[in-house]
């Protein structure tokens, strides 16, 4: 082979090292290098994308612009409030729409960013997307997130904590129907949900006592239950330690359950953990 011709490599070889690179440099590079595996390349650095500050959101959505098909690749978007992204909640509310296919969705903004946060809940009640898993993180009270929570009927997992409850607002018995994994405080749970769902995994935090409020949590979901984390709200009174929860264990009914971690809270800082496999 002369030295001047170009190498070349099958199409399956060149998809198979494609598949093997995980930087997300090495991707753009590829996509500028490349041009018969763009597409290719394209839907491996499209798929999961993180926004974690001005510059990210502006050039998402320029490449979004320049190549709108770019938008159906996105199936994982997270954000990332890191100080700089207040910003741009425009172009943050352009982006949204534009992702038909998203079926995760992590919000990783302060429950004190309300000004960012608002508008960025607006936007998400507009778009059409059915996602499968939602991480808001810890946010104050919201209308447009609980309805925004009822339309999404798919998501199978939730991972919220909600503060600065409303008292008696149910989500409805039709919202969040395919709810399996939810990780949340006992706050939320017993104000919005109330109900088994079909959730299977459960971890909860903020329990007022580790006897009546678990109790009252196995009540309702203990015949369904395989995974169970739980931990208490604060310190008992005068930071003694608090009594283990043998009493909800001994009479609640749990067929299902395979794995559970008790948190108890000792003293200011310190966590001790128990957990128990079949």
């Amino acid at each position: 082979m002369r030295q001047d011709q170009p190498l070349r490599i099958p199409s399956e070889l060149l998809l198979l090292i494609l598949h093997a690179v995980d930087s997300q440099s090495s991707l753009v590079a590829w996509c500028c290098l490349c041009h018969g595996l763009q597409e290719d390349a394209e839907q491996l650095l499209y798929s999961d994308v993180t926004l974690s500050s001005a510059f990210h959101v502006h050039s998402f959505l320029s490449a979004l612009e320049k190549a709108p098909r770019r938008a159906s690749l996105v199936c994982s978007l997270s954000v990332q409030d890191t100080g700089y992204i207040g910003s741009v909640v425009y172009p943050l509310s352009n982006i949204f729409p534009k992702l038909t296919n998203l079926v995760h969705l992590t919000l990783g903004v302060s429950l004190h960013r309300s000004a960012l946060y608002n508008p960025i809940l607006s936007t998400l009640s507009t778009c059409n997307f059915a996602l499968k898993s939602f991480e808001p993180g810890c946010i104050d009270e919201s209308g447009e997130l609980l309805a925004f929570l009822t339309r999404q009927t798919t998501i199978t997992s939730l991972d919220l904590h909600l503060y600065l409850l409303r008292a008696n607002e149910p989500l409805g018995q039709d919202a969040l129907p395919c709810l399996k994994y939810l990780n949340t405080n006992y706050g939320f749970f017993m104000t919005h949900l109330r109900t088994p769902r079909s959730i299977t995994h459960l971890s909860i935090s903020g329990l007022p006592t580790m006897e009546d409020g678990l109790s009252e949590l196995l009540g309702i979901l203990g015949n369904q239950l395989v995974s169970l984390k739980c931990e208490p709200a604060s310190l008992s009174f005068e930071g003694r330690p608090i009594p283990p929860p043998t009493v909800p264990f001994k009479v609640a009914i749990l067929p299902r359950l395979r794995y559970l971690e008790v948190a108890e809270l000792m003293h200011e800082g310190v966590r001790i953990t128990s957990i128990f496999v079949e």
